[in-house]
């Protein structure tokens, strides 16, 4: 049989209840694991696609490093949106699956002159101890001079003066390598150089021996 419900007149239907919408809650990110050899292991990610946070805040600290001892005016270099750039190397040895620990990373910041359209590049790399020269981004220059230095926490150094720019590796005594290659072309984002980019190689020596270079 079929039952119909009758409302009286003006009398208005029971509101319905409804489920709640649903929430969602983020997963958590990982935190990193230092297995017994030392190693800090961090959740394996592709730093690029920004699913990594934790590369990128480390990074936009290179970058930070950079404007402090090379452009303390704030007239050259790209702020870290324009021109947000990762570069990292790992290994899964010793760390959980899933993970990573980091042998290398590293920046690339544009440098600009006020009135010119080209586009120079700074680089940075930081090595972890014992990778170096294995996980370097600039070792394939061959025309490295030793550059005695007096610089605080620094073994030795190294410069390569080569066609564009000039390159510094900067040895230090906690085991980190700390790598900066200065350009007058971005390659990557321009086909027109800066006429200069004005830094010694004193600069980069300095900037390269800044013990705020470290990794995850």
């Amino acid at each position: 049989m079929l039952f119909r419900s009758v409302l009286a007149p003006g009398s208005e239907p029971a509101p319905v209840a409804k489920d709640p919408a649903p929430t969602s809650t983020p997963a958590p990110t990982p935190a990193p694991v230092t297995t017994p050899e030392g190693r800090t292991c961090v959740p394996m990610a592709d730093p690029v696609r920004g699913e990594a946070p934790v590369y990128n805040r480390t990074v936009k600290g290179y970058r930070q490093i950079l404007a402090e001892r090379l452009d303390p005016q704030g007239a050259h270099l790209d702020r870290w949106e324009v021109t947000r750039s990762v570069q990292s190397s790992g290994s899964q040895l010793g760390c959980p699956e899933g993970s990573v620990s980091m042998t290398g990373l590293g920046t690339k910041v544009g440098w600009r002159v006020a009135g010119e359209s080209g586009q120079g590049v700074v680089q940075v790399f930081v090595v972890a101890p014992g990778g170096w020269p294995d996980s370097s981004v600039v070792a394939e220059y061959d025309d490295w001079q030793d550059r005695p230095v007096a610089l605080p926490g620094v073994a030795s150094a190294e410069v390569s003066v080569h066609e564009g720019g000039t390159a510094v590796v900067v040895h230090r005594a906690d085991g980190f390598t700390v790598e900066i290659d200065a350009n007058d072309l971005f390659g990557n984002n321009s086909l027109t150089p800066v006429s200069s980019l004005d830094l010694t190689v004193d600069q980069l020596l300095a900037a390269a021996a800044d013990p705020r270079f470290t990794l995850p």
